[in-house]
């Protein structure tokens, strides 16, 4: 009968250098995601503005039948003539005024920046992490 001995490889211990790199990775990592968690949430709430990466007009809808031609012959010859002389423009509405247009593309922005920021500080906290532990590998002999 023979019994299966286990005997317990261990990896080359860590450094106390690669420790304390790895404390340091670990904290950094947490505040760069603490303070992007902090900083967005004061732009949601409206605390703060968002960075201003775009400054556009928002689009406009023209409102169909709006081109039609005016009959001026009943009208005086003074107005009949200023109604000529000036362009007839198409009229249209925009949905949602400038302002509020490019805050919202900003905030989109800000959104994928912030989370593009989060995932950094979280891949540093990381690798602080993988040079903390130990690795301890078992094999079966």
């Amino acid at each position: 009968m023979e019994t299966e001995n286990t005997t317990p490889i261990k990896a080359p211990t860590n450094k106390p250098k690669d420790k304390l790199i790895g404390y340091l990775l670990l904290i950094i990592g947490l505040i760069v995601i603490i303070s992007t968690v902090i900083w967005a949430v004061y732009v949601f709430t409206g605390k703060t503005k968002p960075p201003s990466v775009f400054n556009v007009e928002a689009p406009s809808i023209p409102i169909p039948g709006s081109n039609i031609s005016l009959d001026t012959s009943s009208l005086p010859p003074e107005i009949a003539k200023s109604l000529s002389q000036s362009p007839q423009k198409s009229a249209s509405f925009k949905i949602l005024p400038d302002n509020v247009f490019s805050n919202i593309l900003n905030l989109g922005i800000f959104y994928l920046l912030a989370m593009f920021v989060t995932s950094t500080g979280a891949k540093i906290a990381s690798l602080g992490v993988q040079l903390i532990r130990e690795i301890k590998v078992d094999f079966k002999t």
